[in-house]
């Protein structure tokens, strides 16, 4: 589960720069609080940038496609700074396309 993958990397970034990070996945996992928690299942790449462990600058995330009922979940993403590549968009430019970016 993606949350178990946050407090992993925590010792490693302590003595580094904020991680890159190639994320391929269905969801952009930087969702909001829900439920009045901001750590759940949908968020921990939010809470990553928050706690400035990931540099969203340096960031791509690929083959994105929901929740489409909710796109505004894609938002922080997109203002953050991170490189979002939807499924559409890798089907349309192929493997070679994603790897130029």
């Amino acid at each position: 589960s993606n949350p178990t993958s946050l407090p992993f990397k925590i010792p490693i970034l302590i003595k580094t720069r904020p991680l890159a990070l190639i994320h391929i996945d269905a969801h952009a996992d930087t969702g909001d609080a829900y439920l009045g928690s901001r750590f759940h299942h949908g968020a921990p790449f939010k809470v990553a940038t928050d706690e400035g462990l990931i540099d969203p600058k340096r960031t791509i995330q690929i083959g994105i496609r929901g929740s489409l009922a909710h796109p505004e979940q894609w938002q922080f993403s997109k203002d953050s700074g991170m490189k979002v590549i939807s499924m559409e968009e890798v089907e349309t430019i192929g493997v070679k396309g994603v790897l130029a970016e």
